[in-house]
């Protein structure tokens, strides 16, 4: 248990490192990478591009919270392939990894912990008065993850990993 906890501690700190030097990338196809670090998060605003790039087909809700829309999408070293939806100053992100760690990056407390199946995975929820902040399931020697910064409720929750898309 102490190994995996210091190997979660180790990708929250190389992610926390590599995210203070992300930028958005300028237009349509364009990448923009961070030469300081090999673990950068490099963006894209082309979600195909990004799957290219990282190697490997993450997955994607398709049926988002009302008012959500794509707003960018990051890969991390040919690990991680983090999209983000905002809706005003709301945002979700939705991570897909390789492995099978927690690759949240939300590591704050959380009253309330549960499990429960969607389509078919064991999902670990953490929430505070019943609004959902973070999920975290594998499938397939893949980690899966979704942050909401204002939370959701489960029924949002299922609606979007009830029809996700490969």
């Amino acid at each position: 248990m102490k190994s995996k906890r210091m190997i979660v501690l180790m990708v929250c700190v190389l992610m926390a490192f590599s995210m203070m030097g992300c930028n958005k990338a300028a237009g349509q196809g364009e990448q923009v990478t961070e030469v300081e670090s090999s673990n950068s998060f490099v963006s894209y605003t082309d979600l195909d591009q990004a799957k290219e790039a990282a190697g490997f087909e993450g997955k994607e809700p398709i049926n988002l919270p009302e008012g959500y829309s794509f707003a960018s999408v990051q890969v991390i070293s040919e690990e991680l392939i983090q999209i983000t939806y905002t809706a005003d100053d709301r945002e979700i992100m939705y991570r897909t990894g390789k492995g099978v760690v927690d690759i949240s990056g939300d590591y704050n407390e959380y009253a309330e912990h549960e499990m429960f199946e969607i389509a078919g995975n064991q999902i670990s929820t953490g929430s505070n008065d019943e609004n959902i902040f973070v999920a975290t399931w594998t499938e397939n020697e893949m980690s899966h993850a979704i942050t909401a910064s204002e939370g959701l409720d489960q029924d949002a929750l299922c609606g979007m990993l009830g029809k996700v898309e490969v």
